[in-house]
């Protein structure tokens, strides 16, 4: 049946071309220059017309040229138009204030007016790209952005690099609200199950970028946005399937079902209703690595000419088995061997005392938020009120463990060790504020005056849950170690754009941001009980220019700086009763930490240049970096603990190439090429790794590794008549896994192939019944996407490495109810 319908597909494309009484059109927005969906084009004087698809673009037919056709959007204003190009680009003034235009003042990139790299996937590209996995999987088509995930699958643990920066490098927000946790920067996708079924667009901007607010960024920063005007009306239900079809036979099913509504309730106000939940099962393709999510997401959203209000709640709820140790082939595991791949420590009963499912992470999160923005005459003001609550825990069976150091030594003598079961608990939450007021248009300048305020409080403790070779139990409210934290940050900043002509505009930025960070620890069994106050002040500028060489042409250069604190796993692992912080006490309340601050200087140059049909872009990027925190140890084995040093100088630069060709509307292209060098200008370091077994060595030169220097895709699109067709191809080079760039070590290059079909069955006044086909690496392909390695002793290297899923599908029918609502 799928076969079929291709083919029928493929040739009505190939038989038919645009006839003379075809028309198409294009519409986008005046604020943002992005395609603007669900436009109703009708045609005067008669009941016929259209509507624009998700990617802005319509087509009409007729018998007379020219054509007169009103345009209609509830967020634009209306216009009569008369059609007589075969293609006409059609521009939208707002007629309501947007959370478009909103974010454009010092957080989002518009293209042609501001000086950075980006990219911006719609709401139609993360449909086709999206079934479910995490939020990474779908940006891997962006110039310069790597991704990966332990399981294998692009669910559970997964990771994103920009430009060789980690994720706890680069701003992850939700309607610009941060997400990244801010003690320890990271950002956990895991938490966000099914959040793309909401999102109506991502903004991916590489470098600095133009975001102000949140966390300092290096890699880049990750914008996510759920306009509901922007999101399809109706209600939809949506059940997925997936499993493996590679050679081995692999069954491992996976499951989807959610139910959304967004619509209108009442016709004659601007006011949209949204809520989503959703439930997902998807077993990891390494043994025992599998993702239960639930979550839930409703919102309000009400609009006029001069005022936004959204009010937004957004659940997530996980359990994860995980993987983070990978595979040695040291240890006996061939990666040629179907079986052997999938192999996962933390499941195997052997090494957790007869448990295969003792080992996962469970984690609820609340985000809670209000926007309320209001547009004056030559001035907008915007302000956004968050709160985001987290409650987990880690669990893990620990074999031969030390009584002292889990205070449980009531129970035990000290000298004794026991197998057990503990809970690592992180009970975390913060509010924030973020208020930005916009001056329109004064004297050729554009102003925005914006501060942010974060206020961060966190306990961590651990327990244990049960002892497993001994005939007894934990006391009661049992805690081996505990901890409290605050961090406290605030931000001022001044953006401004001068017009300096028709054709040529500077930005200018300035950004104070000061972080005050405390740590008190309890003294109990082992743990000493430390407690120290940390400050951090910054002030980083950046210049810009933006320059309209010709029509569709357009060149740009900026320059910044950046500085980023410890995060407080840098400075104190306060689970290991061994450590001690890294810091100097003085007669200050402020302790001078040892770990240094990163700060770094990225210069870039661009050219874009677009018309109606081609698009294309060039980047070229330095990034000066002093004291980058590098991963020196990989202790997977104990936690998903990686110990971090400072190193005194690298460098990040490199070149991006993005086009895109549409040939006509049913068959378009897209390309991109990254090559980076992301190297070691000062660095001596142990010669054989963490252990201390080896001299020190030079590494001055070398690659930094865990990114791939080289990357490509090429993607192709058909469609017809709702029928459409993606294939990608993606090929990513040679990854070194140690400073030392050992060859025989490296992740071997890759090209892999991904296909989605998207088949409309039923189409009806009842609803319609579309199947969605993704099928992940169609040539079955085995490879891997990350490694490291370690030494036992100066004559044994271990190497390790996480494997990437063979071929498998998921399947999603969505019944579609196109509501008045």
């Amino acid at each position: 049946m799928k076969i079929s319908h291709l083919i029928i597909a493929i040739s009505l494309l190939i038989s038919n071309r645009i006839h003379a009484d075809v028309l198409e059109g294009l519409v986008i927005s005046s604020i943002t220059g992005e395609p603007v969906p669900y436009v109703n084009i009708s045609i005067s004087g008669t009941d016929q017309g259209t509507i624009s698809n998700p990617d802005g673009y319509f087509l009409v037919k007729t018998d007379t040229l020219p054509l007169q056709v009103k345009i209609g959007h509830i967020q634009f204003k209306n216009r009569i138009l008369k059609l007589k190009d075969p293609y006409t680009k059609i521009i939208l003034e707002p007629d309501v204030l947007q959370t478009e235009e909103i974010r454009v003042i010092a957080s989002r990139a518009v293209k042609g007016k501001t000086p950075v790299a980006f990219s911006t996937i719609d709401q139609k590209d993360i449909q086709t790209a999206y079934s479910h996995q995490d939020v990474p999987m779908v940006m891997k088509k962006t110039p310069g952005v790597y991704v990966y995930s332990d399981a294998g699958n692009g669910t559970g643990y997964s990771y994103l690099k920009i430009r060789g920066f980690s994720q706890d490098r680069i701003g992850i927000m939700l309607n610009g609200i941060p997400l990244n946790d801010p003690e320890s920067h990271s950002v956990y996708w895991v938490d966000h199950g099914d959040i793309l079924a909401s999102v109506s667009n991502i903004q991916i901007q590489r470098g600095t970028g133009n975001f102000l607010n949140g966390a300092t960024v290096f890699g880049g920063t990750v914008n996510m946005e759920t306009n509901y005007a922007h999101l399809p009306r109706g209600i939809q239900i949506s059940t997925g399937y997936g499993n493996y079809m590679g050679s081995g036979g692999l069954d491992l099913p996976g499951y989807k079902i959610s139910s959304t509504y967004n619509g209108r309730p009442f016709a004659d106000k601007p006011l949209y209703v949204y809520a989503r939940g959703s439930y997902m099962d998807n077993p990891g393709y390494r043994v025992g690595s599998g993702t239960t999510q639930k979550s839930f997401h409703t919102g309000f959203q009400k609009q006029s000419p001069d005022r936004m209000t959204r009010v937004e709640w957004i659940f997530g709820d996980e359990i994860t088995h995980f993987s983070w140790d990978g595979i040695s082939p040291q240890y006996g595991y061939d990666l040629n061997n179907r079986d052997d791949r999938r192999y996962n420590f933390y499941a195997d009963p052997a090494y957790n005392g007869g448990f295969d499912d003792a080992n996962k992470d469970v984690f609820t999160q609340h985000i809670v938020s209000l926007q309320h923005s209001r547009k004056f005459t030559s001035s907008l003001l915007n302000l956004t009120l968050y709160a985001v609550k987290g409650d987990g825990y880690y669990e893990q069976f620990k074999g031969t463990q030390s009584v002292k150091e889990y205070h449980l030594t009531s129970l035990l003598p000290d000298t004794a060790s026991v197998d057990l079961i503990r809970q690592k608990w992180l009970k975390n939450d913060y509010q924030g504020l973020l208020l930005q007021y916009n001056l329109q248009h004064i004297n050729n300048m554009d102003m925005t005056l914006g501060t942010e305020a974060r206020f961060y409080q966190s306990d961590h403790f651990g327990t244990v849950t049960s002892l497993e070779n001994v005939p007894l139990s934990p006391p009661d409210d049992h805690k081996y170690y505990y901890s409290d934290s605050y961090k406290n940050s605030v931000s001022f900043y001044l953006h401004t754009v001068y017009k300096l002509s028709e054709n040529l505009s500077f930005l200018t930025d300035v950004r104070f941001l000061s972080h005050f960070y405390t740590f008190e620890q309890d003294q109990t069994g082992a743990f000493k009980g430390y407690e120290y106050t940390l400050k951090y002040l910054f002030l980083d500028p950046r210049l810009g220019i933006m320059w309209e060489a010709a029509d569709g042409l357009t060149l740009f250069a900026n320059i910044s700086t950046a500085h980023r604190e410890p995060a407080d796993s840098d400075i104190y692992d306060q689970s290991d009763p061994d450590a001690e912080p890294a810091i100097r006490w003085t007669d200050s309340k402020y302790a001078e930490p040892l770990v240094k601050e990163e700060r770094l200087i990225h210069t870039e140059l661009g050219i874009d240049y677009s018309t109606d049909r081609l698009s294309g872009a060039l980047n070229l990027y330095r990034m000066d970096f002093r004291n980058e925190l590098i991963p020196m140890d990989y202790r997977y084995r104990d936690d998903d603990n990686i110990l971090k040093g400072n190193v005194p100088k690298t460098i990040h630069q490199g070149i991006e190439t993005d086009i895109a060709f549409r040939f006509n509307r049913h068959v378009s292209l897209r390309s991109n090429v990254s090559y980076s060098n992301n190297s070691f200008v000062e660095f001596f370091g142990d010669a054989l790794g963490w252990g201390g077994y080896g001299s020190i060595a030079d590494y001055s030169g070398k690659t930094i590794p865990g990114y791939p220097s080289l990357m490509a895709n090429l993607s192709g699109t058909f469609s017809l008549g709702g029928y459409s067709l993606n294939l990608d191809i993606q090929y990513t080079g040679k990854q070194y896994i140690d400073f030392s760039n050992t060859k025989d070590a490296a992740v071997s290059p890759h090209t892999i192939v991904n296909m989605a079909l998207n088949l409309p069955f039923i189409q009806s006044r009842a609803g319609n019944l579309t199947m969605d086909v993704k099928i992940y690496n169609v040539f079955d392909t085995l490879y891997e996407t990350f490694g490291y390695n370690y030494y036992l002793d100066p004559d044994t290297r271990i190497d390790v490495y996480w494997p990437a899923a063979t071929r498998n599908f998921f399947l999603t029918a969505t019944w579609h109810i196109k509501t008045g609502l």
